[in-house]
């Protein structure tokens, strides 16, 4: 009888059979928290309906659905509360979470307290053929402890397609070159007329920043507009990644988070900030956390608009931000080429050390990360005019794939898509140019 164990604690012996015979099955469970939220430390058990389920909800995120898996991998769960923890009755709260494979129940987890939390199952190599997981809630009325819980939803199940106990040894990948060059149109603003120039990329020397599109936002307008981004932003960073362009995610503060999962881009970048090691030769080493603000420009005015606010027609400000996961959104990809990081002297010292020399960053919010962060649009152009390491950089914003933070009630009172306009605007004239995502998609003179 195989032994499940949740952080390395025995909880169940049981006996677990499947059509095609008898399989040992090892899960341990690792929770995944930003915002130092509480780590799942107990397991139990529970089963059956209970009211209120329509206010929680639990999924598969990653990998995606029938996805071929080789040896050991892992399965991402999501779980979210639609209202508030201290005014819900304790019969509207989960108090676990049941896992299934192919139909045998095989692990129950507690719940913490918690709005938004992901986790971590990794599963061990199965025999070869399609296998389907499934998860669902238990609620702390159930009676039944030992029944597999119900499955009410699509998306609490997934199937995937084992191939074998290991992946065959890759052959080493070449580099990605391309013998073609990004034909690009950057638009500045000088005195209110616009001014646009063509310029030829190397894709090997470009790289793209993906930053805070995350999958969740306290705002919800401001979610909303961002999950409108997130199938453009994958089609553009696919696309230019097959060409030789370095894509690096910058999920502010959910970093961490995301590690786990995604090992060698973390690795990759952490090794990368020795290019960027001292303030006298590299800026970015200033600034050692994300959080910190890069101040304007020279002759740089103030932000035509006062942002900040959420447009969600209350009457204040969300009482409590999403505080607790700050994972990106499923749906834009990660390649193991990829870098995932949010310091600054790990991302230039990224750029610097594969001879970055054009960077777009795309993402939300124009008028706050993406400006105002370490990584962002205002110390990457001092870095490109100064006479230290990454002068001569070039940075953009992809004028066509940003959102602002925004509230039509705060000053100057006009719409959103004109606050938009509005910043970007400004950010042509006054710290670096913009171009449109399209023209990362293919190369000049490229056949579609």
């Amino acid at each position: 009888m195989p032994i499940l164990e949740c952080f390395g604690m025995p909880i169940i012996k049981r006996t677990y059979l499947q059509a095609i015979g008898v399989v040992l099955l090892q899960l341990v469970l690792q929770p995944v928290l930003a915002g130092g939220g509480e780590e799942v430390d107990e397991c139990t058990t529970g089963s059956t309906a209970a009211p209120f389920r329509h206010l929680s909800k639990l999924s598969i995120a990653a990998p995606t659905d029938a996805s071929d898996v080789w040896g050991t991998f892992s399965v991402r769960i999501e779980f979210s509360h639609r209202l508030s923890l201290t005014v819900d009755p304790p019969e509207a709260l989960p108090s676990a979470f049941d896992v299934m494979l192919d139909g045998e129940h095989a692990l129950q987890v507690t719940l913490k307290n918690s709005t938004r939390s992901f986790y971590l199952i990794h599963i061990p190599p199965l025999e070869v053929g399609w296998h389907v997981v499934q998860v669902a809630l238990r609620y702390a009325g159930d009676e039944d402890m030992h029944s597999p819980a119900w499955v009410p939803l699509e998306q609490d199940r997934a199937r995937y397609q084992s191939r074998g106990p290991q992946r065959p040894a890759a052959q080493a990948e070449a580099p990605l070159t391309s013998n073609g060059l990004f034909g690009v149109t950057v638009r500045h603003m000088h005195f209110d007329r616009v001014q646009e120039e063509a310029q030829r990329w190397r894709p090997d020397q470009t790289a793209i920043l993906v930053v805070d599109m995350w999958a969740f936002h306290g705002c919800r307008p401001a979610m909303v507009r961002a999950r409108e981004l997130v199938g453009p932003i994958n089609s553009v960073i696919s696309a230019a990644r097959k060409r030789g362009t370095f894509i690096i995610h910058v999920p502010s503060s959910g970093v961490d988070e995301m590690s786990p999962e995604y090992p060698v881009q973390r690795s990759r970048m952490l090794l990368a900030a020795d290019a960027c090691s001292t303030e006298s030769s590299c800026l970015a080493a200033k600034f050692s956390h994300s959080g910190e603000s890069v101040e304007r420009l020279t002759e740089e005015p103030e932000l035509p608009i006062t942002g900040g606010g959420c447009d969600d027609d209350e009457p204040s400000p969300p009482a409590r931000w999403d505080d607790e996961t700050h994972a990106q959104h499923p749906d834009i990809h990660i390649f193991p080429r990829d870098g995932l990081s949010e310091s600054a002297r790990e991302i230039v010292g990224a750029l610097l050390q594969k001879g970055v020399r054009h960077v777009v960053i795309m993402g939300v919010h124009a008028n706050e990360c993406l400006l105002k962060r370490p990584f962002g649009l205002r110390l990457l152009t001092l870095l490109g005019k100064g006479g230290g390491k990454g002068a001569g950089l070039e940075v953009m914003i992809a004028r066509d794939l940003t959102d602002v933070m925004y509230d039509p009630r705060d000053p100057p009172h006009v719409t959103h898509a004109h606050a938009t306009s509005l910043v970007i605007r400004h950010i042509e004239q006054h710290v670096c140019g913009s171009v449109l995502s399209s023209d990362l998609l293919l190369l000049a003179d490229e056949d579609v």
